[in-house]
């Protein structure tokens, strides 16, 4: 496959699709399409493609594939460690794909819970969470199957009023039976 025949932008995609990138090796052209979950694609490769001989496709070459449902996902643009001013808001939100609803603890700490808090971060599943647990809630996501949804924590009504200082929170997905 000659490169530079290709042009990504002339692929003929039902649904329409996004691509992260392609690659081509000899007779082959990868694609890495950014598909969603349980969904039937087609895709149409222009005549114009060519080898690196200049030979073109006899004709358009239309590919068909599905996908599974996407896998369960959580993520934020939050740092491992943020602060958060006093004056400012206390939601923080975290990004979904297909989760139900995440667990959620709030844990108050001291300055001497730092060691603590470093073992905890990178061995979360091994080693003890730092400070004293305050409060642990469910947080439903309300998303629909395969799509993103972003989900607003409230951590406000969950901090007794009054108290200050330094607080770890946790959000993970909420194990089910099949974890």
């Amino acid at each position: 496959i000659d490169l530079s025949s290709f042009d990504i932008d002339d692929l003929k995609c039902e649904p329409e699709l996004e691509f992260a990138g392609f690659n081509a090796w000899g007779k082959e052209l990868s694609l890495n399409p950014l598909s969603k979950g349980s969904t039937k694609y087609e895709i149409t490769l222009p005549d114009s493609l060519t080898d690196t001989f200049g030979s073109p496709l006899e004709g358009p070459r239309t590919f068909r594939f599905s996908t599974t449902s996407a896998s369960p996902r959580l993520w934020s643009t939050l740092s491992q460690l943020t602060s958060i001013h006093a004056d400012a808001s206390r939601v923080v939100t975290v990004n979904t794909l297909n989760v139900p609803e995440v667990r959620v603890q709030l844990y108050s700490v001291q300055l001497d819970d730092w060691r603590t808090f470093q073992d905890w971060r990178y061995g979360h599943d091994r080693n003890p969470a730092p400070g004293v647990l305050m409060h642990e809630w469910e947080v439903e996501t309300n998303g629909e199957r395969n799509e993103e949804t972003t989900v607003p924590i409230d951590l406000e009504s969950h901090i007794p009023k009054g108290l200050t200082g330094h607080w770890v929170v946790s959000i993970d997905v909420k194990p089910t039976l099949w974890q």
